[in-house]
């Protein structure tokens, strides 16, 4: 066997080994593996667990076609499913289909709004390659993620119609998604049809950092 090929061969090997059937591959670049690529730490969990009930500051930031968005109007329509966006990131790519399918799900009830952190032309790319059929806005200066203590990619926030947080979480997983749902089911009163979480991680995954808020720890920049 050449050498070339047994390299081939070899990549082949440990791709198949690595992969998961919990995860489904959502881009090219997505790397598939048994468990979270950024687990979630006690920290992490901390700093979210005591933002429940504090009352959001209304933030603006523009939308993917340079228009100014606030959250206040955002909430005159009902509540709000906030999330963070790190371009480049896999695990973004990867819960952007969740994010689409609560919007879909709650659709005039429910406004979801992913966070991105570069610009709206840069933005307007990624929503573009990920199909996202929700409101993104741009947040280059991180003043809005930062002031929901979103410090990684995939945090996902959930603010009731008067501004209140009713919790934050800093990652996703089968067990996070269906515990929204259950919350969001509870503030807009309605019932549907059983969320569906496949391909969700079994773990609390979070994604990569956007910058060094309280549960940083030395080791974490990713």
């Amino acid at each position: 066997m050449r050498w070339s090929n047994f390299l081939v061969f070899g990549a082949v090997l440990v791709c198949v080994s690595c992969s998961s059937p919990e995860t489904k591959p959502t881009s090219d670049s997505a790397l598939i593996s048994t468990g979270p690529r950024h687990p979630v730490t006690e920290k992490m969990s901390g700093v979210t667990s005591k933002l429940a009930s504090l009352k959001v500051a209304n933030f603006e930031g523009n939308d993917l076609n340079g228009n100014a968005v606030e959250l206040e109007s955002i909430l005159k329509k009902g509540p709000a499913i906030v999330y963070s966006i790190k371009e480049g990131c896999p695990c973004s790519t990867d819960f952007e289909p969740f994010a689409n399918s609560f919007s879909n799900r709650y659709r005039n009830q429910v406004t979801v709004l992913g966070i991105y952190n570069e610009s709206p032309s840069a933005g307007k790319k990624w929503a573009e390659q990920h199909s996202s059929d929700h409101q993104i806005i741009s947040d280059p200066s991180l003043d809005i993620v930062k002031q929901l203590k979103q410090e990684r990619s995939v945090y996902v926030t959930l603010i009731d119609q008067s501004g209140q947080i009713v919790k934050s979480w800093p990652g996703y997983s089968k067990t996070m998604l269906l515990e929204l749902d259950k919350l969001i089911q509870e503030l807009v009163i309605v019932k549907v049809r059983a969320f569906d979480t496949a391909y969700a991680p079994v773990e609390l995954a979070s994604g990569c950092q956007l910058f060094e808020g309280e549960g940083y720890a030395e080791g974490d920049l990713h």
